[in-house]
Formats: structure tokens, sequence, C-alpha cells
């Protein structure tokens, strides 16, 4: 929200309501999706996908043929914790409590895995 002042009247007009703000409400109108998503698409991608994955843990059914539906569940439990951390980097917080460059590599390295995993088993994602 932005505080206009004209005179001495004092109104909140909301974001959307600028000119960029209308032109990408205009683009999400007509093609599903605005310019402001492609920004950060890595964020947006986690975003969309985190909450499909949760479901996908929380039913529970079936899994692809190569894996033991224990193996299955634990790589996606890695992808899970692979789109949280791609959430949290966007968001500035992904590395507030580390005090140690050994935990920035763990972080670093399982979510490069979650997202290996993701990109490995992207056509196994059903139920």
């Amino acid at each position: 929200m932005k505080l206009w002042i004209f005179g001495s009247v004092q109104y909140w007009r909301p974001s959307w309501m600028s000119k960029q703000g209308l032109r990408f409400l205009w683009q999400k109108l007509t093609r599903g999706f605005s310019d402001d998503e492609t920004w950060a698409l890595d964020n947006t991608i986690a975003k969309f996908t985190l909450p499909r994955l949760k479901l996908l843990r929380e039913i529970e059914f079936g899994h692809p043929g190569c894996y033991t539906q224990e193996q299955w569940w634990t790589m996606v439990d890695t992808m899970i914790y692979a789109m949280e951390a791609v959430i949290k980097d966007g968001q500035g917080k992904l590395y507030e409590d580390c005090h140690d460059p050994e935990d920035y590599q763990k972080i670093d390295r399982k979510t490069q895995e979650g997202l290996s995993l993701f990109g490995r088993n992207f056509r196994g994602l059903w139920w």
C-alpha cells in the first residue's frame, strides 16, 4: 500500500492500482501469469510446487516401480526440503540460523540434492 497525499486529504492506494500493477493484473487475466513472476522464476516454481508435493506426500499412494515405497517417500521429503529452501532463500531467510561454514554447505548440498531428485523423477510425481 502506498500513501498518497493531495492537499489535506490522505488516502491509501493499493500497489496493484499503479500503472505497473494494472499491467501485471491484465497479464494475469489474459495469459495466466504476469511478468513479475519471471523475476525470480525459481521462487515462483517452488511456491507452486511445494503445496502439491506436500499433498502428494500426505496421500502416500503408490510410487515409481524402480524404488521401494520407503525410498520414494524419502526422496519426496528431500524434494520438499529443497522447495522450502528455495522459498526461504528468496525471502533472505535460508542462512539465518547458520553460524558455521559447514552449515551453509550442508544446506546447499541437501537443497541441490532435492532439486536434482525433482528433475530426475519429474515423471514419477503422480498418484
